[in-house]
């Protein structure tokens, strides 16, 4: 081997690695906001996330770049390699790809442009390596088996990208073990081919394992069950054709077991070949072991294959023969004891049944759950559950010795810190065993993931990855990805919280699909159904089971909504569990000193709601407000990625950026946020959760709002209402910041509400605080609320 070859590969490995890991970090940034995403189903896959995918283009770019770079150092390439049809039908697979991980491509479609690819990959001169006068030679023999291979191929790699990592190492060793072969049989050009594809596929394996964090997709692996059905059928891999025809299934050993056990195993159970299942090899072994042991035994199989192939090779006729039959006896033995070939089981593929009244909800419930015909609840109900919890509930708690399964929904900032109390409750209950979905609802890292590790929240078990959209198409992509959860999950309770639109989307499926409802922060209020949050509160609160209310004025308005007041908890807030739970945490942050102001000195503000960001008038009256302020204090401004798309939309960031005073931020991690709350002298927001924050904080607030569903924040707290008038904002904002900390906080605001919850789910008897009802009555009536008299 020449010094210019081994230059040739170095040149074309590096290139095709840098290439390919640089585009599929570039792909990883890029999939969420275009829609590749893979999301699991039943049937097939083994991730609980929804994946960004589409890696497939990454590898594509490498692939290419790795072969520009060899053909200019080397100065040739395989014949076939050199010519448009060649490369036609892999940028045709790509593109086929692509579509199926976008939109799904129907399978007689995608089997259609297989065929036109392998046509193409003929016209190109790759065909089965028919030796002259063997029988075997002509169009008539030639060109349909050809045909076959290379769109069983092309279905076999499709068919193995199931597990992190999977399908990726294994090509890369396919194409490795391959060059090998040329390589002994001194097919110097075509080994240098082999490799370069290989190094393609290392740029973006470090992406795809421990665990992945992007998937291949289609594209890539039609794209390269394409290449990697046209590698072999390039040079000679031995000189007895017949033994030159068994080399070539053995060399791609892992996808092609795999594939003829799945068709055999859904022939024998009456379905069609095409119907996915978990039956394939890395799902046995991962139901035996893990997955990382699932992987290491599918390499060291897809080594073990490349070796006997590269040993067929190079031994004589006879010899080659009998390892052939060797190779593939142990490996049909090694299927048959994983289970590869066994019949699935009729429940597989069958409708569920529906869940037991036990399990979940019940078709016909009970005449007491539901409200009289006069709009007016049973007689009984006193707003505090104080009925029989366990006969309202039908028994959420252990029954029978098996734990009782709860998905709790996030999907925005403030549901983190909701829900986080009551997972970590649930799971030290033995009664319960607790599940986040995350709809992906906020996807920004800041906006979502840093909850996460802040509060201590387990990663979530189901990933959506949603995104942004209009109001009804992100409420109709919730839907849709959060019924094969449920389908798949089957759960005896889904709790979503808040008002944001996966709370509505979430309960909306569950009880189409007689799942149990409850609702945290149930019968908030603003009574202004211009805003969204509103329909989503009112929509929600009717159709759950299970209503846990924050403060007295939830109750007020479901009792006047005509819910049966056993539905009716008065449990406390969920949010205020969080905040006494990391307020030390907190205090330990250096936030303060690093933005280089002084407590109880500057003005923090947050802002994000439609009304006041969404239109130019709006975002220059904001504009003023911060001049104003910041001419008189330090103004600390976490922006929201609406908001400064708004101030950008409207040509008005430079003005924002040229504030003297104004420190502009990109979102908080919620430890730091509260520790700005905690030590600022205002807070100016139009958020809901941070009204109740600041109202036990004691720190003045000043809400850009017409209405509050929060009217206990007015009453009892530190909030205010104020439009958003520059003038009356700078003014209020003097007057508040100079007023002491309050310390009247509001009933059951005490960090204990999550143990209140899980007691009323387990049917036990509650203690309600004295007086709570008559201290709290009369703050709200069903008009709208809040509005606060201006000094």
């Amino acid at each position: 081997m020449t010094t210019s070859l081994l230059f040739s590969i170095a040149g074309s490995v590096v290139a095709g690695a840098f290439v390919s890991g640089l585009l599929t970090y570039l792909c990883l940034r890029g999939a969420r906001h275009v829609g590749l995403l893979d999301r699991p189903t039943e049937d097939r896959n083994l991730h609980r996330n929804a994946m960004p995918t589409g890696g497939g283009l990454a590898i594509a770019g490498g692939v290419i770049v790795a072969t520009v770079v060899l053909f200019a150092l080397q100065g040739q390439l395989p014949e076939a390699m050199g010519t448009v049809p060649f490369w036609l039908g892999a940028l045709l697979m790509l593109g086929a790809g692509l579509w199926d991980d976008r939109h799904e491509l129907d399978p007689k479609g995608k089997f259609a442009l297989q065929l036109v690819a392998a046509y193409l990959l003929l016209h190109a001169g790759v065909s089965l390596p028919f030796a002259e006068g063997s029988g075997l030679s002509g169009a008539l023999y030639s060109i349909p088996l050809s045909l076959i291979w290379i769109v069983g191929v092309i279905n076999a790699v499709n068919l193995i990208d199931g597990l992190d990592g999977l399908a990726s190492g294994v090509i890369g060793i396919a194409f490795l073990a391959g060059a090998a072969l040329f390589g002994v049989n001194g097919e110097l050009g075509l080994m240098a081919v082999g490799l370069a594809m290989t190094g393609a596929l290392i740029g973006f394996l470090p992406y795809n394992v421990k665990p992945a964090s992007i998937f291949m997709g289609d594209s890539g692996s039609l794209f390269l069950g394409y290449l990697l059905a046209a590698y072999p059928l390039q040079g000679s891999v031995h000189a007895d054709p017949v033994l030159s025809l068994l080399i070539l299934p053995v060399l791609l050993g892992v996808p092609l077991l795999d594939t003829g056990a799945a068709i055999v195993r859904r022939m024998l159970s009456d379905r069609s070949i095409f119907a996915p299942d978990r039956g394939h090899l890395h799902h046995r072994l991962v139901q035996s072991g893990s997955k990382q042991t699932a992987l290491v035994t599918l390499y060291v199989a897809a080594a073990w294959f490349g070796s006997a192939a590269l040993l067929m090779g190079i031994l004589p006729s006879v010899w080659g023969y009998a390892l052939a039959g060797g190779t593939v006896t142990i490996a049909l033995v090694w299927a048959q004891r994983l289970g590869g070939f066994t019949r699935l089981p009729p429940e597989e593929g069958s409708p569920k049944t529906e869940p037991s009244p036990a399990g979940g909800r019940s078709d016909s419930r009970a005449s007491e759950d539901e409200p009289s015909l006069d709009g007016k609840p049973p007689v009984g109900g006193d707003g505090f559950g104080s009925g029989s919890p366990q006969a309202i509930l039908g028994g959420i708690g252990e029954e029978n010795g098996q734990k009782k399964k709860i998905l709790s929904v996030v999907g925005a900032r403030p549901n983190f810190m909701k829900v986080a109390p009551l997972h970590r409750v649930l799971e030290q209950d033995d009664r319960f065993r607790s599940k986040i979905v995350h709809t992906g609802q906020h996807y920004d890292e800041q906006m979502s993931d840093v909850f996460f590790r802040q509060l201590g929240l387990p990663r979530p078990d189901v990933y959506l990855g949603v995104g942004s959209g209009s109001h009804a198409q992100q409420t109709a992509r919730i839907m849709t990805a959060f019924e094969e959860v449920v389908e798949r999950e089957e759960p005896d309770l889904v709790v979503v919280v808040g008002d944001v639109n996966s709370t509505l989307a979430c309960a909306l499926v569950a009880t189409k699909m007689q799942v149990e409802v409850a609702h945290v922060e149930a019968g908030l209020r603003s009574g202004d159904r211009r805003m969204p949050e509103e329909i989503n509160r009112l929509v929600t609160d009717r159709i759950a089971d299970h209503l846990f209310v924050t403060e007295q004025s939830g109750v007020d308005h479901l009792r006047q909504e005509g819910v049966a007041g056993e539905k009716i908890h008065f449990v406390g807030n969920l949010m205020i569990d969080s905040l006494v739970q990391f307020r030390e945490r907190a205090a330990e942050t250096s936030i303060v000193d690093d933005l280089g102001v002084e407590e109880g000195e500057y003005a923090l503000m947050t802002m994000h709601r439609p009304a006041n960001v969404d239109h130019e008038e709006g975002v220059r009256k904001l504009l003023r407000i911060i001049e104003e302020i910041a001419a008189e204090r330090s103004v600390v401004f976490p922006m929201h990625p609406r908001t400064r798309n708004r101030f950008e939309e409207f040509g008005l960031d430079e003005a924002l950026t040229d504030i003297d005073g104004l420190r502009l931020l990109e979102p908080l991690g919620y430890l730091e946020f509260l520790r700005l709350m905690e030590t600022a002298a205002v807070v100016v927001t139009d958020s809901g959760g941070i009204q109740e924050e600041t109202t036990f904080l004691g720190v003045p607030c000043l809400t850009l709002r017409e209405h509050t569903e929060r009217p206990v924040t007015i009453e009892r707290g530190t909030n205010e209402l104020l439009p958003l008038d520059p003038a009356r904002v700078v003014r209020r904002i003097r007057a508040v910041s100079t007023v002491e900390p309050s310390s009247d906080r509001p009933p059951y605001w005490d960090g204990k509400t999550a143990e209140r919850i899980v007691s009323v789910l387990a049917g036990e008897p509650r203690h309600v605080v004295p007086g709570a009802h008559e201290r709290a009555k009369g703050l709200s009536t069903g008009r709208n609320v809040g509005l606060a008299a201006e000094t």
